[in-house]
């Protein structure tokens, strides 16, 4: 029998009908409440933007620069954010998945196609709030990859 302290291992023979004297077993940890594990997600998640999320600040930033009015950057940013939203969940529930190797290259694909967009012209697209729709998809995916590889807790 193996257990934590001075003696760590410790060798017991019982022959027919002896009984061992109590063994106290480390306790088990209580599993964390749903407001623990709220708070825990909810501070990586600011992390995941300051400092880990220099993708969503660019990205974002992009969006930025090529409006020059509060509405269309308004409009681009929540179909960023919804679309964020929306695979983040159904990555983290599995009803959707792709290997992070096709999602970060990406993800990088869509900083480099925003930032050449906003050298290459210099007014915004009718279909601009769509595209940034699909790339808060990927962006989503890739979040949700990195909360996967953290373990979220399966009931939660």
């Amino acid at each position: 029998m193996k257990a934590p302290g001075p003696q760590a291992a410790e060798t017991i023979w019982l022959e027919g009908g002896e009984e061992s004297r109590p063994v106290v077993l480390a306790r088990v940890a209580a599993p964390p409440s749903r407001a623990a594990v709220a708070r825990t997600y909810l501070g990586l998640g600011f992390t995941h933007i300051v400092p880990g999320g220099l993708d969503h600040i660019l990205f974002v930033l992009g969006i930025f620069l090529l409006s020059g009015r509060l509405r269309p950057i308004l409009w681009q940013v929540s179909a960023f954010t919804l679309a964020h939203s929306m695979t983040l969940g159904l990555t983290l529930y599995g009803v959707i998945a792709l290997p992070s190797s096709i999602v970060e290259p990406m993800i990088a694909m869509s900083i480099v196609y925003v930032a050449v967009e906003n050298l290459v012209t210099s007014e915004l697209k009718p279909w601009r709030v769509a595209l940034v729709f699909g790339f808060g998809l990927l962006h989503g995916m890739g979040f949700a990859g990195g909360l996967r590889e953290m373990a979220l807790p399966r009931c939660e």
